[in-house]
């Protein structure tokens, strides 16, 4: 949620899997993201089939030094990017499409590209 502070479940030590965020897979097309209002909450972005997989963009979190960058994408959407790479953030066109649903973290983060440089 900071440089060099990642978010692991509370529940991560004792292997139990009742986090809320293990319900979710990476798609490069997600139907999920995060709630502007305290960025925790998932909301939709788009209308959801029922049956449909909720899905968000990792990207929606962290940035280059993610500890799981070089991941192998396997969403097989139109619009795959093939590997994790947790740069898209800096892409404008991925930032108008998706800054709604980004982490509060990772909106600093553009809005720091946007005004240190």
């Amino acid at each position: 949620t900071e440089d060099d502070m990642y978010m692991i479940p509370r529940t991560f030590a004792a292997q139990q899997n009742n986090d809320e965020c293990v319900l979710f897979n990476h798609s490069c097309e997600p139907n999920c993201g995060f709630d502007t209002g305290d960025g925790n909450t998932i909301v939709a972005s788009r209308d959801i089939a029922v049956g449909e997989e909720l899905t968000y963009d990792y990207h929606f979190l962290e940035t280059e030094p993610s500890l799981i960058r070089g991941l192998e994408c396997k969403c097989e959407t139109p619009s795959c990017v093939g590997r994790l790479m947790f740069d898209r953030y800096r892409d404008e066109e991925f930032q108008k499409r998706h800054y709604d649903h980004m982490s509060p973290y990772l909106q600093a983060r553009v809005r720091e590209l946007k005004t240190k440089w």
